[in-house]
């Protein structure tokens, strides 16, 4: 079994109300298009994605 602590999870749509950035990129539906950072299951890093 692999134990994977740190993943990233990309492409991911998150309400707009929610974020806090300004390289995001926000589709016509009021979502934004970002990467999160998983770390031992808690969101360490948020970033647009490219």
């Amino acid at each position: 079994m692999i134990n994977v602590e740190c993943y990233w999870l990309r492409n991911v749509h998150i309400p707009s109300c929610l974020i806090d950035l300004d390289n995001t990129l926000e589709t016509r539906e009021g979502l934004c298009l970002d990467d999160l950072k998983i770390n031992q299951g808690k969101i360490e890093q948020v970033v647009g994605a490219n």
